[in-house]
């Protein structure tokens, strides 16, 4: 008998690791500290339906979370696999495992267990286990290795991609460089869309929508060639940082533009979003990590949408500006996770004319002028017919009263 048969022949069970454990059982008592809070709030209420309600909610996910700490087992006993989580218990015999993955997160590497024929994996990061579960996970496929291996057999088969063997790796490495071309240019154009001098924006916007359906355009023709969202051992060069840098590249440009109201652009984002969804759909739905490639892809099309959108409004405006004489009457600072906002309460002026609005602006803007200080705006109608409006040199701009 092999590594994966003497494993198998007495039973073994593993608890989640100290670490999540921990973890779960703190949230459970937080969220039970949470419904007892809001219970004692409604027995004051008026009303007490949402507070009572928020309180069955806390006190079930406190429920929920204390039953995975303390539920959640992998037992291997002979033949037979079973997951116990919080609720519900999956078992199956060996024969049914496929094989494991391997995922990588933000902080780690991790493998999961696959199943034959289901979409449902086992996460082995959350078990505390020994070197026995070790010698019994060396003895499943790696499956990632399999479609390398199966992957590199097509190339090599494939006649389009050239005449020999030699020539159709060779295919894969100029793609490997056609990929690479397309992050540098993508990156160029970001650059100069976010930072560049103005009579450049609108090209390098432009550039920026086109890489991706020319990246779609190559994924449709030679999907041996290229992938999206692959894994580490796929021998593809990966489309996704292209996508990413021209998302992120689109919403960097557009960051610093005050808006009327984001609302006028909602149709435009759901268009542009849906657009690229559309292109990468076929690519990602035959992606054996469907989930996490599906859900990268949706966020990257939310982000492209939003993006395009925005950045069309503005690059592509023809309009000519009004300009307003505005005071400053106050200043604010937003502290995020990862970054920091600066604004500038501006007093009742244009679109704002019945109420005070707040400003978007660099660090050194935000430095360098004081409440009570007067500020010139430039209020553009927008090529998507979304009103946005920018601070310019009041040596330049013919501005208007604030309130005309």
């Amino acid at each position: 008998m092999g590594t994966l048969g003497q494993m198998v022949a007495g039973r073994h069970e593993y608890s989640l690791r100290a670490g999540q454990k921990t973890v779960y059982l703190f949230f459970a008592v937080l969220c039970g500290g949470m419904a007892a809070l809001f219970f004692s709030l409604s027995q004051g209420e008026l009303h007490p339906s949402g507070p009572s309600f928020a309180a069955a909610a806390a006190a079930a996910a406190s429920l929920y979370m204390a039953l995975v700490a303390l539920r959640s087992r992998l037992i291997i006993d002979g033949t037979q696999v079973r997951v116990q989580g919080a609720v519900r218990t999956h078992e199956f015999d060996l024969s049914e495992i496929e094989g494991y993955r391997t995922y990588r997160s933000r902080y780690r590497t991790y493998q999961v267990l696959c199943l034959k024929d289901k979409t449902w994996i086992i996460p082995l990061m959350r078990y505390a286990g020994d070197d026995t579960l070790k010698n019994w996970f060396a003895g499943l496929k790696d499956l990632d290795q399999r479609d390398r291996d199966q992957l590199l057999e097509k190339i090599d088969q494939d006649q389009e991609l050239g005449a020999t063997p030699e020539e159709r790796r060779k295919a894969l490495s100029s793609a490997k460089q056609i990929t690479i071309g397309a992050w540098i240019v993508d990156g160029v154009a970001a650059g100069a869309f976010a930072w560049g001098p103005a009579e450049f924006r609108l090209t390098a916007m432009v550039v920026l929508a086109l890489i991706p359906a020319a990246l779609a355009y190559l994924l449709y023709k030679q999907p041996l060639l290229y992938g999206l969202f692959k894994p580490r051992k796929d021998p593809r060069p990966d489309v996704s940082p292209a996508l990413m840098i021209s998302a992120f590249g689109l919403l960097m440009g557009a960051s610093s533009v005050n808006f009327i109201s984001m609302s006028l652009l909602l149709p435009f984002i759901a268009l542009g979003g849906v657009a690229l969804l559309a292109m990468f759909y076929p690519a990602a739905r035959k992606s054996p990590r469907l989930a996490g490639t599906m859900m990268g892809l949706l966020f990257l099309s939310a982000l492209f949408g939003w993006g395009l959108a925005a950045s069309i409004d503005t690059a592509a405006d023809p309009s000519v500006p009004q300009g307003y004489s505005v005071q400053v009457v106050g200043r604010r600072i937003s502290h995020r996770s990862r970054s920091t906002s600066y604004y500038l309460e501006l007093e009742p002026w244009g679109p704002y004319a019945a109420t005070n609005s707040q400003m978007k602006v660099s660090l050194q803007m935000y430095s360098t002028t004081h409440t009570g200080d007067i500020v010139c705006l430039a209020l553009h109608s927008g090529a998507l017919h979304a009103p946005w409006y920018e601070p310019v040199s009041c040596d330049t701009a013919a501005p208007q009263p604030a309130q005309p």
